[in-house]
């Protein structure tokens, strides 16, 4: 017998330290703290009354993380203990997931999983879930051999006026952004990362970016000209060689094949080094 309990009535701890349990031999490495989690909440809009834990005697041994936005539903992660595997548990879970979205008249659930994590494949396919498109994370390591000048300007902003500057790259682009360059996302980490206007030498906003740094190296959340002065690959270029100032290695996650930034990162020489399926099942 299970208990499931929404995670607004237990300790975040207890969830982080489960998830670091259930991924700790993931194809993809998964580490998560009670502070990265925290605001996590806020720039995904994650829903913690739809979100839940399960106990088994007390035990804490899977976990469903959801997102709702609009009427989008996302499964931000989910997963079961391995000894709890190939019992029904993570079916009665997704269950739970699909029959409490329904009744929030939400139209769709998304979710992205690592393309060779076959067994998930499998699962969420079983369930309902068609892919959408792929994901590809990229990777630069710079050449110390080149010259990594950069000519554009970036002046700090904030992230307010990076959601005003992604909409307008959204509307200008067609760009369908995942969920993690949506607008809203970049709007609601405030303060997470770094957020910076791109101007040209006359001094014109052509762009914006936001990114971060860990201890090897530096990550790009998102990137994007705003007119036709400029384009995908002169921005991606010039930020390229900015931020190889700081770090020999940038990365990029999980960016959708039919955004125009992915073309641009092919062409100025990123690696894919993780694809994933971008998931979705229709409700209504």
């Amino acid at each position: 017998m299970y208990e499931f309990k929404p995670l607004n009535e237990v300790s975040i701890s207890i969830l982080v330290n489960l998830v670091n349990e259930v991924f700790k031999d993931y194809v993809v490495p998964v580490r998560w703290t009670y502070d990265s989690f925290t605001m996590d909440i806020k720039e995904n809009s994650i829903s913690l009354g739809d979100s839940f834990l399960v106990f088994s005697d007390e035990k804490p041994v899977g976990f469903c993380v959801i997102s709702i936005r609009n009427r989008i539903g996302r499964i931000d992660s989910i997963g079961v203990l391995e000894e709890f595997r190939g019992k029904g548990l993570a079916s009665q879970m997704l269950f739970r997931v699909v029959e409490n979205l329904k009744w929030k008249d939400i139209d769709t659930i998304i979710l992205e999983v690592v393309e060779l994590d076959k067994r998930s494949v499998r699962f969420y396919e079983k369930h309902g879930f068609r892919l959408k498109r792929n994901l590809y994370s990229y990777l630069k390591r710079k050449n110390q051999r080149a010259q990594n000048s950069f000519s554009f300007i970036y002046e700090s902003t904030t992230s307010d006026n990076i959601y005003d500057l992604a909409q307008v790259a959204k509307l200008k682009f067609k760009r369908d952004p995942n969920w993690q360059r949506d607008p809203m996302t970049l709007k609601l980490s405030d303060n997470r990362y770094i957020y910076e206007v791109i101007l040209n030498e006359e001094g014109n906003r052509i762009g914006y970016i936001v990114w971060g740094l860990n201890e090897d190296n530096v990550f790009i959340v998102d990137i994007a000209p705003i007119d036709d002065s400029s384009n995908f690959f002169d921005i991606v270029r010039d930020a390229t060689s900015k931020l190889f100032q700081i770090k020999d290695e940038i990365i990029v996650i999980s960016v959708p094949e039919d955004d125009p930034l992915n073309s641009a990162l092919i062409d100025n020489k990123y690696i894919p080094f993780i694809k994933q399926l971008e998931m979705e099942r229709k409700l209504h």
